[in-house]
């Protein structure tokens, strides 16, 4: 099969932590607004665009043999995104949780295999 794009890069799920100030403890529990969960990072978003302008689009990468790993598996798929290339990271899936605060800005970023 012949394709538009060829993206090889990271692919993960993005949790967006939306916050309802702009300040947060968190040496405490703390109640947060919205929480977002998205296919996310560099080569997810990247395959999903180029997808969604119509172009056939394979993925290269790497997921965990998890629950967020094969998610990912069904999305690409349901999009029409090729997978045929896209291999099993033995360390788990990639997850980033990004703080986001309500002024716009991200001021805290991890990312974390495995969850």
């Amino acid at each position: 099969m012949v394709f538009d794009a060829a993206v090889i890069g990271a692919i993960g799920i993005d949790t967006n932590v939306y916050l309802s100030g702009n300040e947060v403890d968190l040496s405490a529990e703390t109640s947060f607004g919205e929480n977002l969960d998205c296919i996310g990072q560099s080569g997810g978003y990247s395959s999903q665009s180029f997808r969604r302008l119509g172009h056939k689009v394979c993925f290269i990468g790497y997921v965990g043999k998890d629950y967020s790993g094969e998610h990912i598996r069904e999305v690409l798929l349901d999009q029409g995104i090729d997978i045929s290339l896209l291999g099993i990271d033995p360390l788990g899936t990639k997850r980033s949780v990004n703080l986001m605060y309500k002024d716009g800005d991200e001021r805290v970023s991890m990312t974390v295999r495995g969850l």
